[in-house]
């Protein structure tokens, strides 16, 4: 039975689609079969996997599957990443935003849409827009696991704790089963004094509330813009370099812990709760390092 895993921070500019796809990709790489839904309006991740620039009918994309309340396998298209499929983005999200905000049917959006989607894939990765409006609660609502991507940064408490608030709302009220699969670092610099700093923090919040860190860090590298520019994951653009390492190491202990968060009670109903107030990057012994 497949998993189907939201990546989600509200925060532009943290690297969201990035992790999402190339987490994806390397899933894909190792032999899983995969789909990628791209429900970032955006569409970054639908550019970045250079489905855009095809001849792609007009219906194909998420926002048509929503509209007309039909199963995904009509509208995802292959990618250039053998294993991978992808459910693409267009504008046409942005009204369905508007149109169903505050509505009934909000939390349902993806409900016919993922119908039957576990039976044909081993994991299902969303990429959802930075802020949490229904189609962000609709794709938590059907998830299993979300995923939350970080920068080691003086900010990094305010965007933890807020992405968890609004995930254990829809935990509490409408999907009792999702369980935060951890968070992961990315765009790390080593060198920096600062962010070893924020590192520190995360790891610190995360034995003091049981979210797990991944001990996977994702380096900076300036292929992430080269990938982008050719339109390719990082596995595809440069396969043996120390970023694409990385994500293959990200995607191999995802899958551990989802074996271990499976051992635990299903539909366990302790709350996840992050108290800003008490920590402090401040609290952290930063080290003059040479940059």
């Amino acid at each position: 039975m497949g998993k189907i895993i939201t990546v989600t921070i509200q925060k532009g500019g943290s690297g969201k689609t990035t992790c999402a796809v190339n987490l994806a990709s390397c899933l894909a790489y190792s032999g899983k079969k995969v789909l990628l839904v791209d429900l970032d309006y955006q569409a970054n991740a639908t550019e970045l996997l250079n489905v855009r620039s095809r001849e792609l009918k007009s219906e194909q994309s998420v926002a048509n599957a929503i509209l007309k309340k039909v199963n995904f396998k009509k509208f995802a298209v292959k990618t250039n990443v053998e294993n991978l499929d992808l459910l693409p983005s267009s504008t046409a999200l942005e009204e369905i935003v508007l149109r169903h905000t505050g509505k009934p049917e909000q939390l349902f959006l993806l409900a016919d849409v993922l119908s039957d989607v576990r039976n044909s894939y081993d994991f299902v990765i969303i990429d959802t827009n930075p802020n949490p409006d229904c189609l962000f609660q609709s794709a938590l609502r059907e998830s299993d696991f979300y995923l939350v991507p970080m920068f080691a940064e003086n900010d990094v408490i305010d965007g933890l704790a807020m992405v968890v608030g609004n995930a254990e709302k829809i935990k509490q009220y409408y999907n009792s089963n999702l369980k935060m699969l951890g968070c992961v670092i990315q765009k790390f610099d080593k060198k920096s004094a600062f962010q070893l700093a924020g590192e520190k923090l995360l790891r610190k919040i995360g034995n003091e509330n049981d979210i797990h860190i991944f001990e996977t860090i994702i380096p900076f590298s300036q292929m992430i813009y080269g990938a982008s520019m050719k339109h390719q994951a990082l596995i595809i653009y440069k396969e043996k370099s120390p970023i694409s390492k990385a994500y293959l190491s990200l995607a191999e202990e995802v899958q551990k812990q989802i074996d271990l968060a499976q051992k635990e009670i299903t539909g366990a109903t302790s709350k996840l709760e992050i108290k800003k107030e008490n920590y402090s990057l401040n609290s952290i012994e930063i080290e003059d390092l040479e940059i």
